[in-house]
């Protein structure tokens, strides 16, 4: 598969208007993206924000490279492509002048809700996400809304969540949140889902640098590796309540989330998970032969920490220091050692060149060792669910029951429960 990593030339003055995108949750941005009027067209020019947690020009790569991939295997959706906005930065200084054009999925007499909108205005007491917190490198729990009025009425949206859920799962996305679906609405009645949009936290494109640890990806696969969940009945013994290790390790709360939304799109769509193994298993295949590459040298030295800086010298590092020295938390000590690492790492935080070669292998090593750890994993819930398993969500692998049967009396009876089922299931690894 062939995909088009030309960049598109850009210039500010030639737009047509701004797109004004005001977050609704309770971490608040507004963003100002330039539209460009092409062949009677509106496309939207999307740029890398300087302040965005671990950007780099890769993240523009990302965009291209899923769009291009869910369309080809998976789903319609408008392709990414490479731009530059030639004098963007001068009138937004927050962004960069290199991004990506992507053509707008809505016509004239229409509009984008996203979902966190849709339940603000039409709340149903089992949807409780009104002060979520959007929020990188989380997985978000999908699983009320699953099971929400609105999508379960709404067979063809559910349908269509349900596998951009998936999809987000295929591209270990580590901002799929509640303000990245978005519904189309036409004459105030919502008509349909938008294509899937907005790739740019697939973790595949994250921290390309060598020298940084992209332990994300250890972790997401961690959360694939086998079915793995701590019971949610344990009453015997506090410390083991999944609260506490809500509470204590956000890694398990990523894992709830992650193998709930699954296990909830293998109970009530079983046609879509059998669409998805279909597509996945053709990609799987073809994965070997997609190119990466950067020709027209797009790539630019970069860090991935450098938003951090950049945060600070867009307010202003006096001004940084100054807010510092007012926060009423900090002792005297405390400010000098917070204020001396804020310039230690103005002055280490050096853009670096990335080794491409390197980072494109490394993508493709690594998708396609994900996508057959993720095919595996919905074959094993999907054969669950169809042996008539109903509390998929509850099932303990081999390895951690035997960690924790140590504990109580309860778990040595969960330990034989769970070693009975998986010996009656031959094709699940033990």
């Amino acid at each position: 598969m062939n995909i088009d990593y030309k960049p598109i030339n850009l210039d500010i003055k030639n737009k047509s208007r701004n797109l004004t995108s005001s977050a609704s949750g309770v971490v608040k941005s507004t963003k100002y993206f330039p539209v460009f009027l092409i062949d009677n067209k509106e496309y939207i020019f999307k740029p890398i924000s300087k302040t965005k947690p671990y950007n780099t020009p890769l993240y523009a790569f990302s965009e291209v490279f899923w769009s291009n991939i869910i369309n080809e295997y998976f789903y319609p959706t408008v392709k990414y492509k490479l731009a530059y906005c030639n004098g963007l930065n001068k009138e937004q200084a927050k962004y960069n002048d290199y991004g990506t054009l992507v053509e707008s999925v809505i016509n004239k007499n229409q509009k984008l809700i996203n979902l966190l909108e849709y339940f603000n205005k039409y709340p149903e007491v089992f949807v409780d996400i009104k002060y979520y917190e959007n929020y990188c490198m989380e997985i978000y729990d999908y699983t009320k809304i699953l099971n929400s009025n609105f999508i379960k009425n709404n067979k063809n949206i559910g349908e269509k969540l349900a596998y951009y859920i998936l999809l987000s799962m295929l591209r270990q996305d580590q901002n799929f949140h509640y303000e990245n679906v978005m519904f189309i609405e036409e004459n105030n009645k919502i008509i349909d889902i938008a294509p899937p949009l907005d790739f740019e936290f697939s973790q595949f494109f994250m921290f390309p640098l060598k020298e940084e640890k992209s332990y994300y990806y250890s972790y997401y696969e961690a959360y694939l590796s086998h079915i793995s969940i701590i019971p949610r009945d344990i009453d015997s013994n506090a410390a083991l309540k999944p609260t506490y290790f809500l509470e204590q390790e956000p890694i398990l709360k990523r894992r709830f989330n992650c193998l709930n939304n699954l296990s909830q799109i293998v109970k009530l769509y079983p046609n879509i998970i059998n669409l998805f193994i279909k597509n996945l298993e053709i990609f799987i295949k073809d994965i070997d032969n997609i190119e990466i590459n950067d020709n027209y040298n797009f790539i630019t030295p970069c860090n991935s920490q450098i938003f951090t800086v950049n945060k600070w010298k867009l307010e202003g590092i006096q001004n940084v220091i100054k807010r510092v020295n007012n926060n009423p938390l900090y002792d005297e000590k405390s400010k000098q050692a917070i204020i001396k690492d804020m310039f230690w790492i103005v002055e280490n935080t050096k853009l670096k060149n990335i080794d491409k070669n390197y980072i494109f292998e490394r993508i493709k090593t690594n998708l396609k060792k994900h996508s057959e750890n993720l095919l595996y994993t919905i074959k094993t819930y999907k054969y669950l669910n169809e042996l008539g398993i109903d509390n998929l969500e509850d099932i303990v692998s081999k390895k951690d029951i035997l960690e924790l049967s140590s504990h109580n009396e309860y778990l040595n009876k969960e330990k034989l429960r769970i070693l009975k089922l998986y010996n009656a299931v031959p094709n699940i690894k033990k």
